[in-house]
């Protein structure tokens, strides 16, 4: 009995399993905004809309793929109680990865009227509202890695279902209100604000003064999740690549 409490208490599952329960609600969720779209939402419009999410996606994979690198060298300093290291992580990736997110944000809308033309889309203003997504994308990088890191589960799984919570409200709010495409890109990007904030909240303790920065090797960081982001890209290429072909011919 005491071998299965230790087993049952352990970070490692206690942690998976309110990450998984996390997920299941938040993919619920997720799942009742794409039925609702579905029902809802004209065929083109809905067809509009899963193209550019699935864009969405594909361009914000190497965010994931990077997100199991960060979580293993943070949580060696975690556990070591060297904050400054993780200090020194967070200050090494967070900016470059806020200009990365910028100049992907700023391509979007020089080439908005190309991407839009690519997808048979008029408005070349939703390429805008994609690249705004994109762009909290990139600057939320840190965030969930290093909440994993700091063995926070159970706030990360909170804070992602109630992103999807407000996702599936907002925009059924916004297309009884008569918006279409934009309204919901706008939804998207408002709840991706929710684990954004909350998130910078949590890890407050980043910025405090009295933190000394520390150097970081970055090298090993970005060599160590090469292979993460191809094995990322080539499976999320599967279902999305095809929605994007789809809707382009």
């Amino acid at each position: 009995r005491k071998v299965g409490t230790n087993f049952i208490n352990h970070p490692l599952v206690s942690g998976s399993a309110v990450l998984f329960l996390g997920s299941l609600f938040g993919n619920l969720f997720n799942f009742l905004f794409n039925l609702f779209m579905s029902r809802n939402l004209p065929f083109a419009d809905y067809g509009i809309l899963v193209s550019l999410i699935s864009f969405n996606t594909l361009v914000t994979l190497p965010v994931g793929a990077v997100s199991p690198t960060l979580v293993y060298f943070s949580a060696a300093s975690f556990g070591r109680g060297e904050l400054n290291k993780v200090r020194g992580l967070f200050n090494k990736i967070f900016l470059p990865s806020v200009m990365i997110g910028f100049i992907v944000f700023l391509i979007f809308i020089i080439f908005r009227s190309q991407i839009g033309e690519f997808f048979r889309i008029h408005d070349s203003s939703l390429m805008v509202l994609v690249g705004l997504n994109v762009f909290i994308a990139f600057v939320a990088i840190t965030n969930g890695p290093l909440l994993q890191g700091k063995l926070a589960f159970g706030f990360l799984s909170i804070i992602n279902s109630l992103s999807s919570f407000v996702r599936l409200v907002l925009s059924i709010f916004l297309i009884f209100l008569g918006y279409s495409i934009g309204g919901l890109l706008l939804a998207l990007f408002i709840s991706s604000l929710i684990p954004l904030i909350l998130g910078f909240y949590k890890l407050r303790f980043l910025v405090d003064k009295k933190i000394i920065p520390m150097k970081v090797e970055v090298k090993n960081l970005f060599s160590y999740g090469a292979p993460s982001i191809l094995a990322t890209y080539a499976l999320t290429a599967f279902i999305t690549q095809d929605i994007i072909l789809v809707k382009h011919f």
